[in-house]
């Protein structure tokens, strides 16, 4: 899954993890990928850091709130990969950033590591609740 407020940035990842063979769902804000989540969790999610009202590391730490999505995968989509970006991705419980602008084989590359990784540790499919509801301001925004 991913989640990024550019159009572009969602296009370009699809494209290519699809072409890598995995099964790509994009949102452009929290809100509509926090509802699917619910729905279907994913493997992995991929977060923006910019967005209105919550950002992807604010996000990260919503997800992390319920036990039952502690071990999921997060890689953050970031303009920038400096120490100050890692650590509030590594705050935030993410596994990783990914900097903009995207690089597709270290795209694939990383996600097809955090996958792996995942695969080796049992205790990272962990049964899935459903989440308690949050707002949709959507409505409200002009």
């Amino acid at each position: 899954m991913v989640i990024d407020h550019s159009l572009i940035t969602r296009k370009i990842v699809k494209i290519s993890l699809s072409r890598a063979g995995y099964d790509v769902v994009t949102f452009a804000d929290c809100i509509q990928a926090y509802k699917r989540i619910n729905e279907t969790p994913p493997d992995l999610l991929l977060i923006g850091t910019e967005f209105e009202g919550m950002n992807g590391y604010e996000f990260a730490h919503l997800l992390r709130a319920h036990p039952e999505f502690a071990n999921l995968p997060l890689l953050f989509l970031a303009r920038r990969g400096g120490l100050v970006e890692r650590f509030k991705a590594r705050m935030a419980g993410g596994v990783g950033i990914v900097t903009k602008p995207l690089i597709v084989r270290e795209l694939v590359a990383q996600v097809q590591k955090v996958l792996d990784e995942r695969a080796e540790h049992p205790l990272a499919d962990l049964p899935t609740t459903h989440l308690p509801s949050i707002p949709d301001n959507t409505e409200n925004t002009q």
